[in-house]
């Protein structure tokens, strides 16, 4: 039985069958097998897709939180700022409560913020205070890398 190439090209089982006679299987179970072999390759490439779609949604609802959390946290102290520049507070007062309040900013799975300057110093560090005030020029992890300054030439 030869089927004209329109047909072929208009009927995937077809020539999905027309395929598996040119290589060799004629039998009806071999056919089958052919089909469901198919049918798993397919279902393994659409789980594959979905599974890189969820993905790229994890990551952009977490970006989308975190970027909500530096805003909350941005508040905190632009409001703080705001305070000592009308004159309701003092710089040092200000400053000392807006360190308070990123202090106690937890999120995620014990994540936080921590504050310091563009030198790079700690001037804030809500887990470890024996830090608050070291120069972090030197301060590396395990691999070498300067991550503090780094963030400051980022910043």
């Amino acid at each position: 039985m030869k089927t004209d190439s329109f047909r072929v090209r208009t009927r995937p089982l077809a020539a999905l069958l027309a395929t598996a006679r040119r290589f060799g299987v004629k039998s009806i179970a071999g056919q089958i097998n052919l089909l469901i072999a198919f049918a798993i390759v397919c279902q393994v490439c659409i789980i594959g897709h979905q599974l890189f779609e969820y993905r790229n949604v994890i990551w952009a609802e977490r970006q989308h939180e975190l970027t909500d959390l530096v805003k909350d946290a941005l508040s905190i102290v632009d409001s703080q700022y705001a305070a000592s520049q009308s004159g309701q507070r003092s710089v040092e007062a200000a400053q000392a409560d807006a360190q308070h309040a990123l202090a106690a900013m937890r999120y995620g799975d014990g994540d936080y913020f921590w504050i310091n300057d563009m030198h790079p110093r700690m001037i804030m560090h809500p887990l470890k205070p024996e830090m608050n005030g070291r120069d972090l020029s030197d301060y590396a992890d395990p691999s070498g890398k300067k991550l503090f300054v780094d963030m400051a030439r980022v910043a």
